[in-house]
């Protein structure tokens, strides 16, 4: 029986003496923070603040860092039986057949938000945008919402018992979806919900990756198909349109589409699931656009197809990704500009996300300082 009791605690101390002697074998994903060695002072060491500066500065210059990050993350997923990721401060959840979610995705969909909340968001959301569509559209630009579906409107047979198991409290994409579309007709705003024809025919299930949590390739492409479209409607001369004329599989993974498995760092890499992607073929466009994105992460992977088709250029065109630009910044980046695409996914229907987009965008418009370049539209 002693010497049942020792076997954890030898494998255990094994282990970290290996990976503290061995080389690093392990590249991860992402950074490590790093930390400057605190100054100790009488003040700081009586609050303890000393003594936990110094705790993370030593943790991180330990030999073979990386090792030792593999090793208390597959430690984690043997304890949580694979359904909660110590990476990712925790947010990887494993469906069924190794179909990997973002847990705050999960959360937003299945139970905690009602469609009287919802409608409530979206109606404000869409009086806002209709001043600032005016304002836009004084100086010449189109203001367009891309709502952007999330992969649990798509997977709902592969997501996790705890939450499917809230019965009749679903509320992705396919229902937030209408609330908003409403609203924004309601003001005549113009928008694009692309749960609708990646809905169609099972496209959904092409459109993300079982790895990944953002659009893949195809899904991303099928969007501009959509976007552009819609842009066309408004203004046939000034925007063309992109079409999707085909589809391709590849065994390489493009930008975000492995994004969740690689953030795991786990050994060995996390292959559940599909080992390949699906691309959308597009035509190619003579005549680019000058847009203005501002949204969440799911433009990357659109701005990517974008650069294919010919769409539009990193040159003429700006991205502002989960970052909120200074008043320069933006009014600078509508000198050239024919369209600013605002895009969020179903997690931001669900809170005051494009209203509060509009109030800052608003007051950078109504109160443009005299040294700041004009607008040449």
């Amino acid at each position: 029986m002693k010497l049942k009791l020792l076997i954890f605690p030898a494998l255990f101390f094994t282990v970290i003496l290996l990976s503290w002697k061995l080389r690093s074998f392990y590249i991860p994903y992402g950074f490590f923070q790093t930390y400057n060695k605190p100054n100790f002072t009488l003040n700081s060491f009586i609050n303890t603040a000393y003594q936990k500066d110094f705790e993370k500065y030593l943790s991180h210059r330990l030999p073979s860092l990386a090792n030792l990050l593999v090793i208390k993350n597959d430690l984690y997923d043997i304890l949580n039986f694979g359904q909660y990721h110590a990476g990712y401060n925790g947010a990887v959840v494993q469906g069924r057949d190794g179909i990997l979610f973002e847990k705050n995705y999960l959360i937003c969909s299945w139970g905690y938000t009602t469609t009287n909340k919802v409608k409530s968001i979206a109606e404000v959301a869409a009086e806002k945008l209709a001043v600032l569509q005016k304002l836009l559209a004084r100086r010449g630009i189109t203001l367009m919402l891309l709502m952007a579906p999330s992969k649990v409107d798509f997977f709902s047979e592969n997501t996790p018992w705890q939450y499917t198991a809230r019965k009749g409290s679903f509320l992705g994409s396919s229902i937030a979806g209408p609330i908003y579309a409403k609203a924004m007709e309601n003001q005549h705003v113009p928008f694009v919900d692309c749960y609708e024809p990646l809905a169609r025919g099972g496209q959904g299930r092409l459109a993300f990756p079982d790895r990944g949590i953002h659009w893949s390739m195809y899904g991303a492409g099928m969007c501009l198909q959509e976007l552009s479209s819609r842009l066309h409607e408004l203004n046939q001369e000034k925007f063309p349109t992109v079409k999707v004329i085909g589809i391709s599989r590849s065994s390489e993974s493009r930008y975000s589409e492995n994004d969740m498995a690689e953030q795991m760092n786990v050994w060995p890499p996390y292959k559940k699931g599909r080992n390949y992607y699906y691309l959308a073929d597009l035509n190619r466009i003579s005549r680019p656009v000058s847009i203005v994105f501002y949204g969440d992460s799911f433009m990357q992977v659109l701005m990517e197809n974008i650069r294919l088709s010919g769409y539009s250029t990193d040159e003429i065109s700006t991205l502002f990704d989960n970052r909120t630009p200074s008043r320069e910044q933006f009014i600078h980046s509508l000198i050239h500009a024919d369209a600013v695409i605002l895009i969020g996914n179903v997690t931001k229907f669900v809170q005051p996300y494009f209203d509060q987009i509009a109030d800052v965008l608003i007051d950078y418009l109504e109160n443009v300082p005299e040294h700041v370049q004009p607008i040449h539209n």
